[in-house]
């Protein structure tokens, strides 16, 4: 069943016309309007062929659902929306994730440390702390004896990049004296490998949020007969908006 809407034009010069399983486009260039004249949204179809505008022509264009799709159409289909999703991740939900892991490897608190990453499969990315870290906001660390927090704070590196040697680590006593030594080399060395940590864990979480079943939970759950027989979506080239036929 063919449910058919009247053809409308806007103010782009676009003629557009719904239907249902087909739709058609009349499109007319607006290159060719004189200086000072628009069309508006309500003007008719007469009104545009007498109009100085080139000939309108008339597109068909069928489109299809997922499951009606080929193999080799359905598999573009899904790594065109893999790559869609990789340009989506939220920033929110992916903080969110590394703060839980940090708090879950660090056996405590970490309200004193300011988390930063750049997660983009490039040169110098990673994931970087800075803050002051208390021993007993850190017990799955191994902390010397006398060593009371310890100060993590950006070096040169950090003005172009996140990752786990953005920072220089300082620890002190609780009398604010500054210790040095083996035990803190150590310490170092865990909260660099944290970092490295974080960065595999981030990775990780966008390749879920990009995986195969997230492409096809999101196409099922947005994508309607939206795709052409290669398993492109059908974008036409100078629609403005989309009405529905009723």
């Amino acid at each position: 069943m063919v449910d058919d809407c009247g053809p409308m034009v806007d103010g782009y010069g676009m003629v557009r016309r719904i239907d249902v399983g087909v739709r058609r486009y009349l499109v007319m260039d607006s290159s060719s309007w004189p200086t000072g004249q628009g069309l508006g949204p309500t003007t008719s179809v007469g009104e545009v062929t007498s109009g100085r505008g080139k000939e309108m022509k008339d597109y068909k264009v069928r489109r299809y659902s997922f499951e009606e799709l080929g193999k080799e159409a359905q598999y573009k289909a899904i790594e065109d929306t893999r790559s869609l999703l990789n340009e989506w991740v939220p920033e929110e939900y992916l903080t969110d994730e590394l703060q839980c892991e940090l708090v879950s490897q660090l056996g405590g608190e970490a309200g004193g440390i300011d988390l930063r990453y750049s997660l983009s499969y490039c040169q110098g990315d990673g994931v970087a702390i800075y803050g002051t870290l208390k021993r007993e906001e850190a017990p799955s660390l191994s902390w010397p004896d006398n060593v009371a927090y310890v100060d993590l704070t950006r070096n040169s590196w950090s003005n172009h990049y996140s990752h786990y040697n953005t920072f220089n680590v300082e620890a002190f006593t609780d009398d604010d004296d500054k210790v040095e030594g083996e035990g803190v080399s150590v310490l170092e060395g865990q909260l660099r490998d944290l970092c490295r940590d974080l960065a595999r864990y981030g990775y990780k979480c966008i390749e879920e949020w990009t995986s195969e079943e997230s492409a096809l939970t999101y196409i099922r759950e947005t994508r309607g007969d939206d795709y052409l027989l290669d398993g492109r979506l059908d974008y036409p080239v100078g629609v403005v908006e989309e009405e529905l036929a009723l």
